[in-house]
């Protein structure tokens, strides 16, 4: 490798280790925080319940997607 392109990959190899240091002190910290009151709480559940059942309507309907998809590309 050249000069430069040594330069650019240290930089890049740094910035990648701050970021997921980053990422580590933030989620440490997301982490640690007051989880509300019960009715935050509850609210929060009901969020997470609607998701998962969002993304798993959705996950579904790409599987089949994709069943179809690569069968017709098959024959």
């Amino acid at each position: 490798f050249s000069t430069v392109e040594r330069i650019g990959l240290f930089f890049a190899l740094a910035t990648s280790i701050f970021a997921l240091v980053y990422a580590f002190i933030l989620g440490k910290k997301v982490f640690a925080a007051d989880q509300g009151t019960s009715g935050m709480q509850a609210v929060a559940q009901a969020v997470r319940d609607g998701s998962n059942a969002y993304l798993k309507r959705q996950f579904t309907t790409v599987g089949i997607m994709l069943i179809f998809l690569t069968g017709v590309i098959i024959l």
